[in-house]
């Protein structure tokens, strides 16, 4: 699998108040079939894991305004699993934040 990676992080308001989704895109690998999304409030302790399909764009939802989360993709196919992105990291809150990592 290619390991080209630039993940752009979009933080958007949703409701309940105290809830905020954030929406992560990424570069298509060719070879991938899927990608998973890990992320936490530690870089070195990405506690939950999300399956995206195969998407190259997604919405994270229930994340606490305020709070800064931290997030890597990887690509995989049926067989094997790539490696994670470098990551990058953003704080949930109100209004539109874009960050990007090459």
């Amino acid at each position: 699998m290619k390991r080209l990676w630039a993940i752009f992080l979009v933080l958007c308001l949703a409701a309940p108040v105290s809830a905020a989704e954030l929406t992560l895109s990424w570069n298509v690998i060719a070879e991938a079939t899927g990608y998973t999304v890990l992320y936490g409030v530690s870089p070195d302790s990405l506690t939950e894991t999300v399956d995206a399909g195969l998407v190259t764009t997604f919405t994270v939802p229930g994340l606490e305004l305020g709070t800064v989360y931290f997030f890597k993709v990887r690509g995989y196919t049926a067989t094997a699993e790539g490696k994670l992105s470098p990551g990058a990291f953003g704080a949930a809150q109100l209004g539109i934040t874009t960050l990007s990592v090459e």
